[in-house]
């Protein structure tokens, strides 16, 4: 058998069968996809932490800022206080005005809570 097989290239069949048995076959253009998949989605990770970030940033800074205002807003309430609202009603065209009288910095902020529910309602109308 030796003088039969000296004489013959198997190694190309060799990668035919190696190839045919493999579980997975060789894709470059997937693999290729994948790699370019891997890429953007490092890409997004760098980019939405970047964001997430700054977004914490801006969370802390808007904080302070409402802190700020809601102790500037309160210090200069002397409580009772007469807080005068005012309104379009779109119905009759004319402006509704009242008067609530506040006691504590608790009930201003009810009173101001209520009031924006209004307005909200009278835009959605």
């Amino acid at each position: 058998m030796l003088p039969y097989l000296r004489n013959l290239d198997l190694e190309s069949d060799f990668v035919k069968i190696i190839e045919a048995l493999n579980l997975f076959p060789k894709n470059t253009q997937a693999a290729e996809q994948l790699r370019g998949l891997e890429t953007a989605v490092k890409q997004f990770e760098g980019e939405n932490m970047a964001l997430r970030t700054r977004t914490d940033l801006l969370q802390k800074d808007f904080q302070k800022l409402k802190e700020s205002v809601e102790g500037m807003y309160l210090t200069n309430v002397h409580f009772p206080t007469a807080v005068e609202r005012t309104l379009l009603n779109k119905k009759t065209g004319k402006m509704e005005k009242w008067t609530e009288t506040i006691n504590t910095p608790e009930e201003l902020e009810t009173a101001d809570k209520r009031f924006m529910e209004r307005v909200l309602r009278m835009g959605q109308k």
